[in-house]
């Protein structure tokens, strides 16, 4: 039987920034007299304006995470250095010149920030990995950017390390 509701009648239209909205809205309207149109631009609008402000809040978040992580390395070469600071006094009143011994304490801080260097590329590097095998649905947002990030910054905290032990 009918009833006195209406079924509604759905027109799914893609279209481009070529179109005239004022001429589409009157085809529409000329065949569907009570037809709504629904643009989905302001909403889209404001999605995107939203991913962009939380795309800048997750690098601002990283940034303070390498300079946290930057203060925290050099405070601890610092702290390793105040340790060895009687023996490193011990080698001085024995003979040693302050050349000798800066480059003795850069040199073993140099080679354990490579190593350092090393294991955190290779760990961040199997974690990406582990994710784009997890969900690669990520690799769309996976550019070069993320695999020169994966060996730049913990070759960033091997030069602060050096500089820190240097200084």
């Amino acid at each position: 039987g009918e009833t006195s509701f209406p079924l509604p009648f759905v027109i799914d239209a893609t279209v481009s920034e070529k179109l005239d909205r004022e001429y589409f809205n009157t085809k529409v309207g000329k065949y569907f007299d009570e037809a709504s149109i629904d643009d989905a631009r302001d909403l889209l609008s404001q999605v995107s304006y939203m991913l962009r402000f939380t795309q800048w809040i997750i690098v601002a978040i990283a940034v303070i995470l390498l300079v946290v992580m930057a203060v925290l390395v050099s405070l601890t070469i610092r702290a390793g250095l105040r340790g060895k600071q009687k023996s490193l006094q011990t080698m001085q009143h024995i003979g040693a010149t302050d050349g000798f011994l800066i480059s003795l304490v850069t040199r073993q801080s140099w080679i354990q920030s490579l190593k350092g260097w090393l294991g955190g590329s290779i760990l961040a590097g199997i974690t990406v990995f582990a994710l784009l095998r997890q969900w690669p649905s990520l690799e769309i947002y996976m550019s070069h950017y993320v695999w020169v990030a994966v060996v730049i910054i913990p070759f960033i905290l091997a030069i602060v390390a050096s500089i820190s032990a240097w200084f």
